[in-house]
């Protein structure tokens, strides 16, 4: 809802615009509010329904926001850009968390990219930065479908590596 405020978004559907290394931006997620999030709820509990699952516990109510990938084309745009930042020799940890950014907004499954983002990127940073990795913020998904690029990147000091 900040983010709505602070970006003078009137409507329901916040585009998150992400600029990568080499200067393009591309479409990342969306996060959407008011009536089209309604829409959405809708639409994902007939879907639960028509596979025969229970939707009685569904939380659809309230003032729901959602968070919605990015189209395929742009989602793998994010992801080789995150690959290649990460296969740079030169690897900072500012890079570093800008790929970890950018793996966020291009997941490569509907369920689980989560976790396969925290533990890939632990690993990732483990081995190729040593003990100048960027600790993982226990919200880092959050963190990174709702702040903007250049908040989601910054390194603060519960990032900041251990020494």
């Amino acid at each position: 809802a900040a983010r709505f405020a602070s970006e003078d978004i009137e409507g329901d559907v916040l585009q998150n615009w992400v600029e990568l290394p080499d200067g393009r931006r591309v479409a990342g997620n969306r996060i959407i509010r008011g009536e089209a999030a309604h829409t959405i709820g809708a639409e994902l509990t007939a879907r639960v329904a028509a596979r025969g699952l229970d939707v009685s516990r569904m939380e659809t109510g309230g003032d729901p926001m959602y968070t919605a990938t990015p189209d395929p084309a742009n989602s793998d745009t994010l992801f080789a850009a995150a690959l290649q930042l990460l296969a740079d020799p030169d690897l900072t940890p500012a890079d570093f968390v800008t790929a970890r950014y950018l793996l966020f907004q291009a997941p490569r499954t509907k369920k689980g990219s989560d976790a396969v983002n925290r533990t890939f990127t632990v690993a990732a940073g483990a081995a190729l930065l040593g003990h100048h990795a960027p600790a993982l913020p226990a919200d880092i998904d959050l963190r990174c479908y709702v702040l903007g690029q250049h908040t989601a990147t910054r390194l603060t000091h519960d990032q900041e590596p251990t020494r």
